[in-house]
């Protein structure tokens, strides 16, 4: 046997692991419905009327990427833990989460422990304030 195929069960494992991945994060995705952007601006202007409407979508793009969740499922009111059920695959929200969370507290100069993040929309305004600093 050479080396070349002794790899090819895994990488044939792994893609299965990958399309295993896809489907149940598309069956997850489908019970939630999308937020438009000017619903998804509208809930975080309410919080805070100084962020503009760039930084608020450039956040929730940020969010959305490291969370691996869709963009248009980003709901403001969703706790991490509401995400980590319903779009969590291998532990990539949480562990997105928790990145997004100390990259955010290194920035403001804050500990993660004091940031007071429960929703996505917390964590935007989180991340919005690194925007203005």
């Amino acid at each position: 046997m050479t080396s070349g195929s002794s790899l090819f069960p895994l990488g044939g494992l792994l893609v299965a692991i990958l399309v295993l991945r896809a489907r149940l994060k598309g069956q997850h995705s489908k019970r939630h419905p999308n937020i438009e952007d000017k619903a998804f601006i509208a809930e975080l202007k309410a919080r805070r009327a100084d962020f503009s409407s760039r930084s608020i979508l450039d956040q929730r793009k940020r969010i959305a990427s490291a969370l691996a969740v869709p963009y248009k499922k980003l709901d403001p009111h969703a706790t991490r833990e509401e995400l980590i059920e319903s779009f969590s695959v291998f532990g990539d929200v949480s562990f997105g989460w928790a990145d997004l969370e100390e990259e955010v507290a290194d920035s403001l100069g804050i500990p993660v422990e004091k940031m007071r993040v429960r929703t996505v929309a917390d964590l935007v305004e989180k991340c919005c304030e690194t925007d203005e600093e």
